[in-house]
């Protein structure tokens, strides 16, 4: 189990109800700046960036993308997932609701690394798997409590499950496949307590 401040992600779907303790919400303009950037031409530079990063943490390669500058504000007020994607397929998701460090270049590395290497549910990516797989960087609001997982928009919301034994599993929109990919990925009966977040996906 990775400790609560760091933790591996998985697919944010389900169907299923349970009410749960309260837990502080971020406010409601924390997602919207990055929601923009979102939309905005320099996304595509930061996703390039993360993908030459993970090349260089892979292969040894020389990045010659520069991390972008004028990014929104991030720490204290948002998760980070980094999730590497081949075809359909997860490779390897890793991230926290708080971080190390406050420079965003930094805590990005490190969730690179633990999705190449931190990531158990996956065999490490390998160098051959490099040119086709895709770097989603999730952007998160804080953990809300959810009645009913049912009425979420599961493109823009994620979703943690805490089970009997203690153990959180986490689930980001850029792993969701469906329902039933989730049903085996969770035991329902073991669930106690269930919590969303808001998701903005930087692809």
């Amino acid at each position: 189990m990775i400790p609560m401040h760091r933790k591996a992600c998985a697919v944010a779907t389900a169907l299923y109800m349970l009410i749960v303790s309260s837990v502080p919400v971020a406010p409601a303009d924390a997602l919207e700046e990055w929601s923009r950037f979102a939309r905005s031409p320099e996304a595509r530079a930061l996703v390039d960036w993360a993908h030459c990063a993970l090349a260089q943490g892979l292969a040894g390669t020389q990045c010659a993308s520069p991390f972008p500058g004028n990014l929104p504000a991030f720490y204290g007020r948002n998760g980070v997932f980094v999730t590497l994607v081949r075809g359909k397929r997860v490779r390897g998701c890793y991230g926290a609701f708080h971080h190390a460090s406050e420079s965003l270049e930094e805590v990005l590395r490190d969730y690179l690394g633990g999705a190449l290497r931190r990531d158990g549910r996956y065999p490490p990516l390998e160098v051959s798997e490099l040119g086709e797989t895709r770097v989603v960087i999730t952007i998160t609001g804080m953990e809300y409590p959810v009645d009913d997982i049912s009425a979420l928009d599961l493109a823009r919301s994620g979703v943690v499950f805490s089970m009997e034994s203690g153990a959180k599993l986490l689930f980001v929109p850029a792993e969701i496949k469906s329902i039933d990919y989730l049903k085996k990925r969770v035991i329902m009966k073991s669930v106690v307590q269930v919590a969303a977040f808001r998701a903005v996906s930087i692809r």
